[in-house]
């Protein structure tokens, strides 16, 4: 079985993430996530980059 393949079956037997944890994991890393128009944050003052 190739890296490739036993990676596929690993990420098939891996429950789904739900939206609720996508959000959570998303807020943790001070990202937005491109699913969801409209909202966006704004560039980081501070260090002059872009917060996602």
């Amino acid at each position: 079985m190739s890296a490739q393949e036993w990676g596929r079956r690993k990420a098939a037997e891996s429950p789904r993430w739900s939206a609720d944890k996508w959000q959570r994991v998303a807020t943790v890393l001070g990202a937005v996530l491109a699913d969801e128009p409209g909202r966006t944050e704004p560039a980081d003052e501070k260090s002059g980059r872009d917060a996602a």
